[in-house]
């Protein structure tokens, strides 16, 4: 299903910046209810006896003392008793933290793998997505932080042109980079490692034309990957997460009614975690590292800059899916996490975006992982 795809004029131009009310990827099966015969295990009426009080025996007259009853040895504690498989529950978000006062140091998180509900959304700001339960079968790394321009221009040699002012104190996260771009930045990133490149790239700079190895005959041959890549959108959305199941990964919104699409209240769930559009200050995007991050440490996967992952864009799998990564072509990739000039509603856990793997502009980046033994 085609979806539609909402523009707002900002930054000096008119760029694509968010699909306010894309279709549904599906509804799932209606719930069908049985009503099965439940059997009638009451108890049969009984006949009342015809008792007389001159038919009760007289207790006083019965010989002897009444025997001792025995004292019954009750534990001080309850057995132990065996509790069902429960899901685990949500974890804390770090709330100690603090920004730093100097640039922040991005690191490599460590991820497991595991299983998450997808798509899975509790409040009503669209659009809505129908839930899959994935299985994700690798550990991976990811980056703490959108890579930031000192490193891209370390690794690549060059800086994209046109992007737009970043204040404050730390490094500046690399923006107006096409799909091409980013996944050239992760062979690079290989390279510098001498570990096997995950993409076929071709020309350089800002011309270089990336795409799949040979080797990978189907898209989730990407997850066996030695080498540093963009992520899948299910390995954004589960390390977006980190076991959370709230609109965001430190609660759902806080005002009410919410701020889906509104830029000029700020709430307070949404301005802990991200720069959006009610609070970045109309420059553009803010250093690394300077919101909360989530359970496992990872930054600015709210809002920020959009983040660019591996797959192509198309509906959630039907049913529950291991590994997915997308169908093996289409017309756009896929995009996460909103951006210094989104609205809330882009920033939440569940929110896609897609552009063509040529599309650059000032509110798009990126972050690299690698799946790991």
């Amino acid at each position: 299903m085609r979806v539609l795809v909402h523009t707002l004029l900002l930054m000096g131009g008119c760029h694509l910046v968010l699909p306010l009310n894309p279709a549904s990827d599906g509804a799932g099966p209606d719930q069908a209810v049985v009503d099965a015969a439940v059997p009638d295990t009451r108890e049969p009426d009984l006949p009342i006896a015809d008792l007389r009080a001159s038919d009760a025996p007289d207790l006083a007259s019965l010989d002897g003392p009444l025997p001792d009853l025995p004292t019954l040895d009750l534990p001080t504690q309850p057995p132990d008793l065996p509790f069902p498989d429960l899901p685990p529950p949500d974890l804390p978000v770090l709330d100690a933290w603090s920004a730093p006062d100097g640039p922040f140091i991005p690191k490599w998180i460590q991820v497991a793998a595991g299983t998450f509900t997808m798509g899975a959304s509790t409040n009503a700001c669209s659009p809505t997505y129908t839930p899959v339960i994935v299985k994700l079968t690798h550990d991976f790394l990811i980056w703490s932080t959108e890579v930031s321009q000192a490193d891209f221009n370390k690794m690549m040699g060059y800086l994209p042109t046109g992007m737009p002012s970043c204040t404050g104190t730390g490094d500046c996260p690399v923006s107006n980079v096409n799909w091409h771009q980013a996944a050239a930045y992760c062979n690079a990133l290989s390279a510098s490692e001498s570990i096997g490149s995950c993409y076929v790239c071709t020309a350089v700079g800002s011309n270089v034309n990336c795409g799949p190895l040979p080797s990978q005959l189907t898209p989730k041959e990407i997850y066996t990957c030695p080498g540093y890549r963009l992520p899948t959108e299910a390995e954004w959305e589960y390390a977006y997460r980190a076991k959370t199941t709230t609109d965001f990964y430190n609660g759902n919104y806080s005002s009410d009614p919410k701020e889906c699409s509104n830029c000029t209240t700020t709430d307070a769930t949404v301005n802990a975690i991200g720069w959006y559009c009610a609070n970045y200050g109309g420059v553009g995007p803010q250093p690394v590292g300077m919101k909360q991050p989530n359970a496992w440490g990872i930054h600015d996967m709210a809002g920020n800059l959009y983040e660019w992952c591996h797959d192509w864009y198309d509906a959630y799998p039907g049913g529950p899916a291991t590994n997915p990564a997308g169908p093996a072509s289409k017309i756009e990739k896929v995009a996460r996490g909103g951006a210094y000039n989104s609205a809330a509603t882009a920033l939440r856990a569940v929110f896609r975006s897609y552009w063509q793997p040529t599309f650059a502009d000032t509110f798009v980046g990126f972050r690299c992982v690698r799946s790991t033994p």
